[in-house]
């Protein structure tokens, strides 16, 4: 016998678990002892469990084929530019949204799964797709500003633009704040929104159009 895939499970435990929370959670950084456990508790393991399918025919191997390495071209003015042509800092860049495509691809399939579940427990998901977007449009924009031989940026201007690091739990936490205390802005909580902001800003985290439109008209600099 075998188990269901890690989403077929979570998709399982939410229609008895109400802890959106605790969902999203499992959702973003997967934890299939967590998922068993908890379908175990809510008495739902016996359905967790699938006939093992019949082993397909063997298949005749077929020849290995050489890949070639996977590589960016950057077509400017008429000219052709590779990943190995852009210098060291731009090569970062362009992984890094190579990695954010295949999350957004990922995420995306998690959301086809919670299609019945509120959109409260949806939201984490399409913010974050969302801040990856963002994140992919501002690195390409950076890439195609880059001419062939131009120098590397200046080690200050790298400095101011290096993106602090923050782990999901504190992301959420500041958007929830920003969230909550934009219903009723005060002179009082403006600079603790501010502050949640600028983390979220030098993280390299996004924001959709609506809520940046709602931050400025709070009087947050942006």
């Amino acid at each position: 016998m075998d188990a269901l895939s890690y989403n077929e499970k979570l998709t399982l435990l939410a229609t008895k678990c109400r802890n959106g929370g605790m969902i999203n959670r499992l959702t973003i950084k997967e934890n299939p002892g967590k998922v068993d456990y908890l379908l175990k508790k809510y008495g739902l393991l016996k359905k967790a469990i699938k006939p093992k399918p019949k082993p397909p025919a063997p298949k005749p191997k077929a020849k290995p084929q050489k890949k070639e390495p996977e590589k960016l071209k950057v077509v400017r003015h008429g000219q052709q530019i590779n990943f190995d042509d852009l210098p060291p800092g731009l090569q970062k860049l362009w992984e890094q949204n190579r990695d954010n495509y295949k999350l957004i691809r990922s995420l995306h399939e998690k959301l086809k799964l919670m299609a019945n579940l509120p959109e409260t427990a949806r939201e984490p998901l399409t913010g974050e797709i969302v801040s990856r977007d963002v994140q992919i449009r501002a690195n390409w924009a950076k890439i195609d500003k880059w001419k062939p031989g131009q120098p590397e940026e200046e080690p200050e201007q790298k400095q101011k633009e290096e993106k602090v690091e923050i782990d999901y739990r504190r992301i959420n936490a500041n958007r929830k704040y920003i969230s909550k205390n934009l219903k009723k802005v005060t002179d009082k909580n403006r600079p603790k929104i501010q502050e949640r902001y600028d983390e979220l800003k030098a993280a390299g985290i996004g924001m959709t159009p609506k809520k940046m439109a709602e931050l400025k008209a709070a009087g947050i600099k942006l």
